[in-house]
């Protein structure tokens, strides 16, 4: 990870946006500047933009980095990663809609936003970057009293921090994956035991005895198979004697018939003869009759119903006649209403006209009273006003800033007054680089004391001045508001009016209502002589209307009338040409009867046909016909009939239905010795499948315990004991001895870093002891600050130049240091500054950054970035020596 560009806005001490580069090809940079001027700020902000943490916590505290005055911060920080551009921006509001937060990456000359999906940024960057927020500060960014972080944290802590720089996950998961493996494995064994457990051996007698009992039930089968045939046969003869036994009866039948009707041959032909002649007059004759009593009931009908429709007729023509006057007479009503109408809505839409003329003179009237209600000389009046709101809030600003300037310069005082209370008697002084005596502890401390007490009074005096400013502040602008608001009541009130008077000046209040008044008498004047006309309209069309209703019901009564004499004379006539055309039909001796035929007579003859038709003797005469051609015919069918029954077996001479149910018994037997025989060649194959799934079982269990034994021994390989333990240990040996060489460089030879393999277990890493020239090795946390110091930045630089080493899945490229080299002796001071840039000209590492406020260590550092304060905020200028 190689640190390009920062830029903050509004965020902490940075007020106006600040671009900070690191690039132009150089990989050691330095920020420099006086205490409290935001150095350490800038890399608040690459944690946040990275991890969303800072000094305050994840989360937490946010407020607080927001540049007082204020509402939202913006920082933007952009970095290289294995081989590609990324750039990370983060804004904050105290409003959730002024949050951003988005990634994206260069791609040519322009930047695409990564999606994240459910990730968030922090979640992101620890699986990209492979470090979580505290690794981070432990190994790439030495933070201002945290350097020793990385070398005082848990054993636990640094192993984890080892592995993330190793990439070790892929082994990590194949272990876990193995140690899964062989856990599967030995359930898998365990099951299969049991499973052996509850499945007896099969025997060779077993499979024998089972084979027999197949055998036997397939000699069973074969024989149900056999009876099974035979019933079918038998149903088939059964069925053919069944059918030529009902031919038999059915032929005898017929003969016994032919033989009866040649007996009695007279009398079938006499009454044939006489079933002829009445069938042939008989129908006739009864329509001829209902013919003439229909013709002697419609004649005086006809003729009464010809003279209702003459006298209907001429009321209906009275009506329609008295009935079109009546709507003449309305119609002319009605065109004089609506003349009369036409005048009132000419009139009615004057009056409107002034009425609406009237409402106008009101408001015009109304406006011109409350513009004289407001100030002569309003706009004066207000440019004053703004001129001394301006000056208050101008003068309202310098007294915040004045007291912001106090209380930030109290708290440093106050920050560096505690801080002498710590400093030994021997220590150098920040203040004056001078050895520390009580003499000058006490002058120091008095010094800072009276300088608090005075700060302290300037800033109540500060507080009191700032108080009256914003109270003058207010005023003015409260009064600026109002005369803001007038201002805006006479706008309103000029474009009102001006609105109301755009057609030409608006006539009095008083004229216009005089006109009124004259113009609503005319109108209900004319309103009344339109009412009469409307009545009289109303009047005749309501006798039109009952005219209409008489004609109506005089027509409808003339329609049916005529409607039913139109039938009755249709009627008529038909009944009259059926009666002539049926007589016609008639023989001469029957068409002169019917004239005078009774209606007993008639329905003597209707029942004496009726007899012989029930008699069958039509039927009877047929079939005599037909006996004497059939007769030899049926005889000889007869014979051959009784010739095919004595062919059939006598134990098929037996109803169907009896050889259906033989057959069906013969079916089941058929179907029961199947099932005896599916059943023991079921019971066969299953001892078989039982004898191999348990020769299978017993080689799937051997199988099991195998895989289970090369599992966990490729756990064991490849697990915290093993693969992993060894990547550790080698990158501990190579991390030591880039460390050495800088501890070295740093304390002139007088320090030495060494691995307590003692301390150094399976779940913990990188225990070290420093051994001084001539002395035994101690423990990390034993050492002086100095020392401390130059052994954390030993092991921070070491463990960039291992992670940039290009063996490594994350590659660092990069260490922070953030001040700290204030523990140094000028001596230090120099050995780090040499060491450095021996590292820099070597390019062990892509980026060093460092932060440090003493200018003669950072002289030693030709390109950087000078911070200071300025107006608005924290300024931030380049340098190149």
């Amino acid at each position: 990870m190689i640190p390009k560009r920062v830029v903050l806005e509004n965020f902490l001490s940075f007020g106006t946006p600040v671009d900070l580069t690191f690039d132009a090809g150089e990989p050691l940079w330095v920020l420099c500047g006086p205490n409290g001027v935001g150095k350490s700020s800038v890399f608040d902000a690459i944690t946040y933009a990275l991890f969303g943490c800072h000094r305050g916590g994840k989360g937490q505290g946010m407020k607080e980095l927001v540049r007082h005055g204020t509402n939202s911060f913006r920082i933007a920080f952009e970095f290289a990663f294995d081989g590609r551009d990324y750039r990370i921006v983060r804004n904050y509001g105290r409003r959730p809609s002024d949050k951003v937060e988005k990634i994206s990456i260069r791609d040519g000359d322009d930047w695409s936003d990564i999606s994240l999906g459910r990730l968030s940024i922090r979640e992101w960057t620890e699986r990209e970057l492979g470090l979580t927020y505290e690794q981070f500060t432990a190994s790439v960014l030495l933070k201002q009293g945290e350097a020793d972080k990385i070398i005082t944290g848990t054993g636990k802590e640094r192993l984890e921090m080892l592995k993330t720089i190793l990439g070790v996950e892929k082994y990590e998961t194949l272990a876990e994956k193995a140690k899964a493996a062989a856990r599967l494995a030995k359930d898998q064994q365990t099951r299969l035991a049991e499973r052996l457990e509850t499945m007896p051996p099969v025997r060779e007698e077993d499979l024998t005895a089972a084979k027999a009992q197949c055998e036997a039930a397939g000699a069973n089968q074969r024989q149900a198979q056999e009876a099974e045939a035979v019933a079918g046969t038998r149903v088939e003869q059964a069925r053919q004697f069944e059918k030529l036994e009902r031919t038999r009866l059915e032929l005898e039948g017929l003969v016994a018939a032919a033989e009866e009707r040649r007996n009695r041959a007279a009398d079938i032909l006499a009454g044939h003869a006489k079933f002829v002649k009445l069938g042939a007059v008989v129908p006739t004759l009864r329509s001829v009759v209902t013919a003439r009593d229909e013709l002697a009931k419609l004649e005086p009908r006809r003729k009464e119903l010809r003279e209702r429709t003459a006298v209907l007729a001429e009321a209906v023509a009275k009506a329609t006649l008295d009935r079109d006057a009546a709507k003449a007479e309305a119609d002319a009503h009605e065109r004089e209403a609506d003349r009369r109408a036409a005048a009132m809505k000419e009139l009615a839409a004057s009056l409107e006209t002034d009425r609406t003329l009237e409402k106008t003179a009101s408001e015009v009237e109304a406006i011109d009273r409350k513009l004289a209600l407001l100030p002569a000389d309003l706009d004066g009046s207000l440019r004053l006003a703004a001129t001394e709101w301006n000056a208050a809030e101008a003068a309202a600003k310098v007294a915040t800033e004045a007291r912001s300037s106090l209380d930030a310069l109290l708290k440093q005082l106050r920050k560096e007054r505690k801080d002498f209370d710590s400093v030994e008697i021997g220590a150098v002084c920040s203040r004056c680089r001078q050895p520390v005596g009580a003499d000058h502890a006490e002058v120091e401390r008095s010094f800072l004391d009276g300088e608090i007490q005075r700060l302290q009074a300037e800033q109540t005096a500060a507080k009191t001045a700032e108080t009256d400013a914003a109270t003058r502040h207010e005023t003015a602008k409260v009064e600026h508001a109002r005369l803001t608001a007038k201002a805006g009541e006479r706008k309103t009130f000029d474009a009102s009016r001006l609105a109301l008077t755009r057609h030409g000046e608006v006539p009095a209040v008083a004229v216009v209502a005089a006109r009124i008044r004259q113009a609503e008498e005319q109108l209900a004047t004319r309103r009344l002589a339109e009412m009469e006309e409307r009545g009289q309209a109303k009047n005749r069309r309501e006798d039109a209307t009952k005219f209409e209703k008489a004609r109506a019901a005089g027509d409808r009564d003339w329609t049916a009338a005529k409607a039913e004499f139109d039938k009755v004379d249709r009627d008529h006539a038909r009944a009259s040409t059926q009666h002539e055309t049926l007589t016609g039909t008639l023989p001469a001796e029957w068409a002169t009867r019917s004239a005078t035929l009774r209606a007993d007579e008639l329905s003597k003859l209707v029942t004496e046909l009726d007899s012989l038709k029930s008699s069958n003797v039509a039927e009877q005469h047929r079939k005599l016909q037909d006996d004497a051609a059939r007769r030899g015919e049926w005889d000889r069918q007869l014979a051959n009939v009784r010739a095919e029954l004595d062919a059939i077996p006598p134990p098929s001479r037996i109803p169907a239905k009896q050889a259906d149910q033989l057959l069906t018994a013969a079916k089941t037997a058929t179907k029961s010795a199947a099932a005896v025989l599916d059943a023991a060649e079921r019971e066969f194959e299953a001892l078989g499948l039982q004898r191999e799934r348990r020769a299978g079982l017993v080689a799937a269990e051997r199988a099991a315990e195998t895989a289970t034994r090369i599992a966990a021994k490729l756990h064991e390989k490849l697990g915290p004991e093993g693969l992993l333990r060894d990547l550790v240990r080698s990158a501990e040996k190579q991390i030591v001895k880039f460390a050495n060489e800088t501890v070295a460089n740093l304390s002139e030879g007088d320090l030495a870093i060494e691995l307590d393999d003692a301390e150094d277990g399976p779940d913990k890493a990188f225990t070290l002891k420093v051994r001084r020239t001539d002395s035994e090795p101690i423990g990390v946390n034993y050492l002086s600050g100095s020392q401390k110091f130059r052994v954390s930045v030993a092991v921070a630089l070491a463990i960039g130049r291992f992670a940039t080493s290009g063996t490594q899945s994350k590659p660092l490229d990069c260490v922070i240091i953030d001040e700290g080299f204030g523990s140094l002796d000028k001596d230090g001071l120099r050995c780090m500054a040499d060491e450095l840039t021996r590292l820099k000209d070597k390019a062990a590492l892509k980026r060093i950054v460092l932060v440090s406020h003493q200018e003669e260590f950072v002289k030693s550092f030709p390109v950087g970035w000078q911070l200071a304060k300025g107006e608005h905020g924290t300024t931030a200028t380049p340098f190149r020596r």
